[in-house]
């Protein structure tokens, strides 16, 4: 996690770079949450385009994860978004683990907020950047970058503040 706490990555990297960040997600917020080391836990992984993907690596997440094969759900687009349920946010990918009875919900409704305010510092640092000099003086494959990183941003504000409500 960030030094504030928050566990939104933003980075969707490579394949296994992706596959990586969602296992430290998951095994950060079971830290947080104070979940036995030992216990297998639910996971639903809205995965969007990367579902392919991350499908492919379902073993492999399940293991370095813990979570319980049969409460574990990866689709691309999800009906309904589980109750009571620790929401992570990477890149485009959406976790959710289910942990009623083991997370206190007002202290969830904290993280999320916490996660929102450290994004709305990255959007307003991003854009004061992009509204500067920067813009117009940087190699343009380095101001497309720093673009894509607002954008990803954004995104996963939107989906955070979603959440939240």
């Amino acid at each position: 996690p960030a030094p504030d706490g928050t566990t939104s990555q933003t980075s969707e990297g490579g394949g296994f770079a992706h596959i990586m960040d969602i296992v430290r997600a998951v095994r950060n917020a079971r830290a947080e949450n104070k979940v036995e080391l030992g216990k297998k836990i639910a996971a639903v992984i809205v995965a969007g385009e990367k579902e392919e993907l991350i499908g492919s690596q379902r073993a492999v997440i399940e293991r370095l994860a813990n979570i319980d094969p049969a409460q574990f759900h990866i689709s691309a687009r999800l009906a309904e978004k589980p109750k009571e349920a620790v929401t992570l946010v990477i890149g485009s990918t959406e976790v959710y683990l289910p942990m009623a009875g083991m997370v206190d919900a007002d202290a969830e409704r904290e993280r999320l907020t916490n996660e929102l305010r450290a994004l709305d510092k990255q959007i307003a640092k991003l854009e004061a950047l992009l509204g500067s000099d920067f813009a117009n003086k940087a190699p343009a494959a380095v101001v497309e970058k720093e673009r894509g990183k607002l954008a990803e941003a954004k995104e996963s504000r939107s989906k955070l503040a979603a959440r939240l409500r």
